[in-house]
C-alpha cells in the first residue's frame, strides 16, 4: 500500500508521525493511508508533541534520582545488524545509508524515546483561529510580542564593563552598584564585586571570596541597607547559600546553608528579592536539570524556608525553543535545549511577581499568601493570578506604580506591563546581548546586566574571553522603582 502513495519530501521532513516506537497512536500504515486518503494533512495529525509525556522519565530517574534498572535476564528481540539510537534525521540518515551499503536484507533497529522520528526537524501545524502555528518536535517558536520601542536606542547609557560575563546586578539608595559574575563563565576568582571609581572592586574583600562564593549569582539589597547573594551550589550538587551583608560595614550578618529538600540536587536557586519590611526573602528555583521549579519563602528570624508551588504550572517551563541573537538554543546536536522554570520574580508591598524563563505568562501571587506557613500548597496555587502573555524573559522588577518590567531576551529589550495589562516593549539594542538581571537605583534609572549567555553557555573559556568585555547599562523608564530590587 505504502508504495502507491506520493509522500513530498517536505511532508517526511516535516514529521508525520510514524510510531516508530511500541507504544504510538497510529502505526505507520494508518498514517500513511489517511494522507493518502486526502483527509489529512500529515503534520497535524498528532499534534504538537516536543518532549512528551513518557519520552524523559526513565532519563530523569538516572540522572536525577540515582535510579537503577535491572538487566534483561533473556534476549526478547531478534538479532539486528545495526542499532541507531535516536530517530532524528542524523539517526535516519545512518540508517539508510547502511542499508545502502549493504543491501535491502539488512535488518535494522532504530530506538527513540519519542513516539514518532523526526528530533527537533519534526514539525507540526496547526490552524488556530485562522492562524497557522508552527511546533517543532524539540520545542516551538514563541510568537514576537515586542512593540515599537517607546525610547530611542541612544537611551541606553553603559554603567561599567567587565572582562567575565555579568550575572545580576543590583543598586543601592547611595548609587552603590554591585554585581555577580556568572556562574556560567565556570570563574575562578572573584565573584561577587563592587562598581567603585570606575573599577570592579571585590566584594567584601578579596580574600574571603573563596571561602564565601561557589555559583552565587542573584543580588538583591533589601530597605535595611541590607546586601543579599543566593548561590545555587553548582545546580544543587552541594549547599545553596543565602548570605547578608550590612552595607555601612561590610560585614557578614545572615549565612543560611539550605537543606536537601529545600535545594535538592538539580536545584537552581538564581534569584532573590527581600520583602519591604525585611521579613521575608523569596527565592526563584529555575530547576533546569531537575525540572521541579519552585518558589522557596524564607522566614529571615526563625531561619525556616518553605519551597511553595513546586511544579505547578505557573512556575514550569513550556515547551518553546529560544532564539537569542540569531542563535538556538538548543546544545549536543539538539538533544538539549535551554529551557528553565520560574526564573524572575520581583516584589512590591503586597505582591510576588514571577514568570518562568520558557513561559509565555506572567503570574502573581499575594507575598501574605506564599508567608503564611499554615497555608497547604492546594491553597496557594488556588490563589495564583496570571496577568497576560509575556516575552520569553530573564529578569523582572516593578515600579512604585505597580508596573512591571521584564527583560525580552528573544529581542534584546526590556519590556513593561502596564497597570492596564499592556505589553509595551520600553527600549532594544542589540548592543544587550542578553538582557538577564534588573534592578532599579536611584533616580528613577532602572539598571540592566547583560549577560550575553547566549554565547556562554557550554562555551570554552577561551570563547568566552573572546566574546567580551560584558556591560551593564541603565536608562529611565519614566517611572521610580525601589533601589536595589
Amino acid at each position: 500500500m505504502a508504495g502507491d502513495l506520493k509522500i513530498s519530501r517536505r511532508d517526511f521532513i516535516n514529521g508525520i508521525a510514524l510510531g516508530a516506537v511500541a507504544g504510538a497512536t497510529l502505526n505507520p500504515a494508518e498514517v500513511l493511508a489517511a494522507a493518502a486518503r486526502g483527509g489529512g494533512y500529515p503534520p497535524s495529525l498528532t499534534g504538537l508533541r516536543g518532549a512528551h509525556a513518557g519520552s524523559f522519565e526513565v532519563a530523569h530517574a538516572v540522572s536525577l534520582a540515582g535510579a537503577q534498572f535491572a538487566r534483561p535476564q533473556r534476549q526478547t528481540e531478534s538479532i539486528y545488524d545495526l542499532v541507531v539510537i535516536g530517530g532524528g534525521l542524523s539517526g535516519l540518515a545512518a540508517a539508510f545509508r547502511y542499508r545502502q551499503r549493504t543491501g535491502e536484507s539488512a535488518k535494522i533497529l532504530v530506538l527513540d524515546n519519542h513516539d514518532d522520528f523526526g528530533g527537533h526537524s519534526k514539525r507540526n501545524e496547526f490552524d488556530v483561529d485562522g492562524h497557522k502555528l508552527i511546533g517543532y518536535g524539540g520545542g516551538q517558536s514563541y510568537p514576537d510580542l515586542s512593540t515599537s520601542p517607546v525610547f530611542p536606542e541612544d537611551a541606553l547609557e553603559e554603567v561599567l564593563s567587565y572582562r567575565l560575563p555579568i550575572g545580576n546586578v543590583a543598586v543601592s539608595d547611595s548609587e552603590r552598584v554591585f554585581f555577580t559574575v556568572h556562574p556560567e563563565a565556570r570563574p575562578k576568582g572573584n565573584k561577587l564585586l563592587e562598581f567603585i571609581d570606575g573599577a570592579s572592586v571585590p566584594f567584601p574583600d578579596g580574600t574571603s571570596q573563596q571561602n564565601l562564593f561557589d555559583t552565587v549569582l542573584g543580588v538583591a539589597i533589601d530597605r535595611n541597607n541590607r546586601l543579599w547573594t543566593i548561590d545555587h551550589g553548582n545546580h544543587g550538587m552541594r549547599a545553596a547559600r543565602l548570605l547578608a551583608f550590612d552595607l555601612e560595614t561590610g560585614e557578614l550578618v545572615h549565612d543560611q546553608r539550605f537543606a536537601r529538600e529545600i535545594a535538592p540536587l538539580g536545584s537552581f536557586l538564581q534569584d532573590l528579592q527581600v520583602s519591604a519590611d525585611g521579613r521575608t526573602v523569596v527565592i526563584a528555583d529555575a530547576s533546569f536539570w531537575r525540572k521541579q521549579p519552585a518558589i522557596i519563602v524564607y522566614d529571615i528570624e526563625s531561619a525556616s524556608a518553605r519551597r511553595v508551588l513546586e511544579s505547578h504550572r505557573s512556575v514550569s517551563a513550556e515547551d518553546y525553543v529560544i532564539k537569542n541573537s540569531g542563535r538556538t538554543m538548543s546544545f549536543a546536536g539538539g538533544v538539549v535545549s535551554l529551557r528553565g522554570g520560574v526564573d524572575g520574580i520581583a516584589l512590591d508591598d503586597e505582591w510576588l511577581y514571577f514568570a518562568a524563563l520558557s513561559g509565555s505568562s506572567l503570574y502573581r501571587v499575594r507575598l501574605s499568601d506564599i508567608r503564611d506557613p499554615r497555608a497547604p500548597d492546594s491553597q496557594i496555587a488556588a490563589r495564583v493570578e496570571s496577568l497576560g502573555p509575556k516575552p520569553l524573559s530573564d529578569g523582572l522588577s516593578v515600579d512604585l506604580d505597580g508596573r512591571v518590567y521584564i527583560t525580552d531576551i528573544e529581542h534584546n529589550a526590556i519590556a513593561r506591563l502596564d497597570n492596564d495589562l499592556e505589553l509595551l516593549t520600553l527600549i532594544s539594542s542589540k548592543a544587550v546581548r542578553w538582557p538577564d538581571a534588573l534592578s532599579f537605583g536611584p533616580g528613577g534609572w532602572l539598571y540592566v546586566a547583560d549577560s550575553a549567555l547566549g554565547g556562554v553557555i557550554l562555551q570554552s573559556k577561551e570563547h568566552i574571553k573572546a566574546q567580551g568585555p560584558y556591560k551593564i547599562y541603565r536608562f529611565q523608564p519614566g517611572a521610580e522603582g525601589t533601589p536595589g530590587q
